[in-house]
C-alpha cells in the first residue's frame, strides 16, 4: 500500500519542474506517546521508498533525476546525521528545525555541502538573528528587510529552497492573502528574481573569494572563472542601517584576469535600478567604488 501510494504521487508530479521529495518531515522514533520506532526498520523503509521513486521516474521520466531527501532534524539529534546525509539513496540534504533545536550556522551548511557533495535545503524558516539568538522568519511576523536579507543570504549560500512561514487566519494570524495587506517583501522579491535571471552560470559559482574590505555585517562571495557575485548586508533583524559610499575590495576570486562588466544591485526595490560599469580583475582581485545604500547591496561581475 505504501509503495502504491508513493507511485501515485510520483505519477502526478514527475513531469513537473522544481519538485523534490521529502520522505518524512520531522521523522522521529518517539513521537506523541507512540511506541519507539526501530531505527533499522525506519532506515530500510526510507531506502525502499527512495528506490520506489527512482524506479517510477525511470519508467515515466527516464531523462530526469528525482531530488530525494529526508528531513534530518531528529537524525542529527539521535547521532544519525551521517547515515542520512551520506546515504547514496538520497541526493538532497534537508534539515528542518524546531523551536528548541539549534540553527545550523551558514559555515556548517557550506561544510556539509562540500563534505557530502549534495545540494542542501534549509526548512522551517528559522535563522540566526545575528545577535546570537534564533528568529522565526515568517511572512506574518518579519519585516520586509529581514525577509529580503534571508532570501539573498540563502541564495548566496547555494541553498536549494527558501522556506518562509505563513500561518492561516484561522490560527490567529493576519490574513496576508488580502492584496491590500501584503508584506512589501513581495516587491523586493522581484529584484532578486531579476538579478537571478542575469546570472550566467550559477551552478559553476563556488565558495571562492572574500571581501577584504567593504561595508556590511554579513559579507558573502561566490565566483567561477568567468563570473562572481558579492553580497553585503546588515544584521538579519536590523532595519534601516545606512552605509556611506566606499570602496569594496575583493580578493581570492576564481576569476580569470581581464575586463569585466560590473552591475551594482540594490535588493530593496524602492532604492532604484541597477547601475553598470566595468573593472579590471588581476590576480583574482579588484576594487570597486560602491554607492551609499541601506541594509544590503549586491555586485555582479561577468565577462561579455
Amino acid at each position: 500500500i505504501q509503495r502504491d501510494t508513493v507511485e501515485k504521487i510520483v505519477e502526478a508530479t514527475a513531469d513537473l519542474d522544481n519538485v523534490y521529495y521529502d520522505l518524512s518531515h520531522e521523522f522521529r522514533t518517539d513521537c506523541c506517546g507512540a511506541e519507539p520506532t526501530d531505527w533499522n526498520k525506519a532506515k530500510q523503509f526510507f531506502e525502499a521508498i527512495a528506490e520506489t521513486i527512482r524506479t517510477t521516474y525511470s519508467r515515466l521520466q527516464p531523462e530526469k533525476q528525482p531530488l530525494i531527501g529526508l528531513d534530518a532534524e531528529h537524525f542529527a539529534k539521535s547521532g544519525e546525521l551521517d547515515w542520512n546525509f551520506g546515504n547514496p539513496s538520497f541526493n538532497l540534504m534537508i534539515l528542518g528545525d524546531s523551536g528548541t533545536s539549534p540553527v545550523p550556522s551558514l559555515e556548517q551548511i557550506i561544510a556539509w555541502r562540500e563534505q557530502y557533495k549534495k545540494p542542501f535545503q534549509i526548512q522551517e524558516g528559522w535563522d540566526d538573528s545575528d545577535y546570537g539568538e534564533k528568529t522565526k522568519v515568517g511572512y506574518h511576523n518579519a519585516t520586509a528587510a529581514t525577509l529580503r536579507k534571508f532570501a539573498w543570504k540563502w541564495m548566496m549560500a547555494k541553498n536549494q529552497f527558501i522556506d518562509i512561514y505563513q500561518k492561516m487566519l484561522s490560527e490567529g494570524y493576519p490574513d496576508n492573502y488580502d492584496p491590500y495587506n501584503h508584506n512589501s517583501f513581495e516587491e523586493d522579491a522581484g529584484v532578486l528574481r531579476a538579478f537571478w535571471h542575469t546570472l550566467k552560470d550559477y551552478p559553476s559559482l563556488d565558495y571562492a573569494g572574500e571581501i577584504a574590505s567593504g561595508p556590511g555585517f554579513r559579507k558573502m562571495v561566490l565566483s567561477s572563472s568567468g563570473e562572481a557575485i558579492a553580497y553585503m548586508a546588515s544584521k538579519l533583524v536590523d532595519v534601516g542601517t545606512e552605509y556611506p559610499s566606499q570602496d569594496l575590495e575583493l580578493k581570492s576570486l576564481n576569476l580569470a584576469d581581464g575586463k569585466y562588466q560590473v552591475v551594482i544591485w540594490h535588493p530593496r526595490s524602492s532604492a532604484g535600478p541597477a547601475t553598470k560599469d566595468t573593472a579590471i580583475v588581476a590576480g583574482g582581485a579588484l576594487v570597486i567604488r560602491l554607492p551609499a545604500f541601506t541594509d544590503d547591496l549586491a555586485v555582479h561581475l561577468y565577462r561579455d
